[in-house]
C-alpha cells in the first residue's frame, strides 16, 4: 500500500510539471505572436489599419528612410515600402537591432546589442562596421549633419564625426550604468542643441 501511495504522489508531481510546461510554452507562444509584429495606425482617427507580421523576432526600433519604413528586429533589419510590400531584409548585425537613425538622407546607421554600429547606404549596403564601444549599444542621435552620437552599456557616449567615421570625442564619468537614450534639446536661452542623456542609473545628464 506504501509503494503505491508513493507512486501515485510520483505521478502526480510529474502530471503538474508536465502542465506548468504546456502553460509556459502557451505564454511564450502568445508573447512572441504579439511582439513580432508592427502595427500601422492612422492618425486621423487612430485605428489600427494595418497588421504587419514580421515572424522574425521582437521589434527594437523604426525609421522612416525616403520612402521606406526600415524595422530593427531580434538580428535583422526588415525593409517595407510606404505601401506595405516587403523590400528585403538586411543581415549583419547578431543580437537586436536597438537603434536606427537616418543621416543626411543619404545614409543610415543602427545600433545593436552586439556591441556594433553599421553604417548602411539608402540601398542597403553596408559600408562601416564600428567598434568602438565595448558593450551593448542602445542609443543612437544625429546632432547634425557631421555629428552621430552613441550611448552604450559601457557607460559612454561616443561623439562621431559622421563623415570619417571616426569618433571625435569620448564622453564618460557621470552615469553609472548602461546609457539608453539620446536627444537634442535646444537651450531655453541661447537655441543651441544641447544633448540629453537618459541612462539606467535613473540620471539623466545634459552636455
Amino acid at each position: 500500500v506504501l509503494s503505491t501511495s508513493v507512486g501515485l504522489r510520483v505521478l502526480m508531481v510529474v502530471v503538474v510539471v508536465l502542465v506548468v510546461v504546456l502553460v509556459v510554452l502557451v505564454v511564450v507562444v502568445v508573447v512572441v505572436a504579439v511582439v513580432w509584429k508592427v502595427y500601422v495606425w492612422d492618425t486621423r482617427d487612430f485605428k489600427c489599419r494595418m497588421v504587419v507580421d514580421l515572424g522574425c523576432g521582437a521589434v527594437w526600433s523604426l525609421v522612416v528612410v525616403q520612402d521606406e519604413v526600415w524595422i530593427g528586429t531580434a538580428a535583422q533589419i526588415v525593409r517595407y515600402s510606404a505601401d506595405y510590400k516587403l523590400i528585403d531584409i538586411l543581415q549583419g548585425h547578431t543580437k537586436p537591432v536597438t537603434g536606427i537613425i537616418c543621416v543626411r538622407n543619404t545614409e543610415v546607421w543602427t545600433c545593436s546589442q552586439d556591441c556594433s554600429i553599421r553604417v548602411w547606404t539608402i540601398a542597403g549596403e553596408c559600408t562601416h562596421v564600428l567598434q568602438d564601444h565595448t558593450l551593448q549599444v542602445y542609443a543612437l542621435l544625429a546632432f547634425n549633419d557631421t555629428c552621430v552620437l552613441s550611448g552604450s552599456w559601457d557607460k559612454s557616449i561616443i561623439v562621431w564625426n559622421s563623415f570619417t567615421k571616426v569618433p571625435a570625442q569620448i564622453l564618460k564619468g557621470k552615469h553609472d550604468d548602461a546609457i539608453s537614450s539620446l536627444i537634442a534639446v535646444p537651450h531655453a536661452a541661447t537655441g543651441k542643441q544641447r544633448v540629453w542623456a537618459g541612462s539606467w542609473d535613473r540620471v539623466t545628464s545634459i552636455w
